[in-house]
């Protein structure tokens, strides 16, 4: 809550509560206080601190951060290299225990199809109520080919 001035207030009407308030504004007003000063105190330091010695070493922590634009080549065929690899191998275990999943119901005929149709190994695992599988199936699917297009 805001204090309308500078001073803390109690505002409370009956004597025990009004221990309590004082005992809690008394705490905000610690806090508040403490706070200020810490601030005051990093902003005379920011004024105060003009050594070169100090610049230069804010020069050397800032070129330390590493720039997500300004990343070199190898490391970013690297990562796509292994987006699609992980994307890859998700996709075919996916859909190898999709068509497992329908080989084991009814009817069966729909996991040899889906093993050689590929499209329809997700459509049949959500009619299934395989749905987690189905979900995996789509989004390996759809990671491997921004991995794919990213390569290019």
């Amino acid at each position: 809550m805001g204090y309308a001035s500078s001073e803390c207030e109690v505002r409370s009407v009956d004597h025990g509560a009004r221990r309590i308030w004082n005992a809690i504004d008394g705490a905000r007003c610690v806090a508040r206080s403490r706070w200020e000063r810490g601030e005051r105190a990093r902003a005379a330091r920011r004024c105060q601190d003009t050594s070169r010695r100090h610049r230069g070493s804010e020069r050397r922590a800032r070129a330390d951060i590493v720039d997500p634009n300004q990343m070199s080549p190898h490391f970013k065929n690297l990562v796509v290299v292994t987006a699609l690899n992980l994307a890859f191998a998700l996709l075919v275990t996916v859909h190898v225990v999709i068509v497992f999943g329908l080989v084991r119901r009814r009817p069966w005929w729909r996991g040899p199809v889906s093993l050689a149709l590929l499209p329809f190994a997700p459509y049949w695992a959500w009619r299934e109520c395989m749905r987690v599988r189905a979900s995996l199936w789509v989004g390996a699917l759809v990671v491997y080919v921004l991995a794919r297009l990213n390569a290019q």
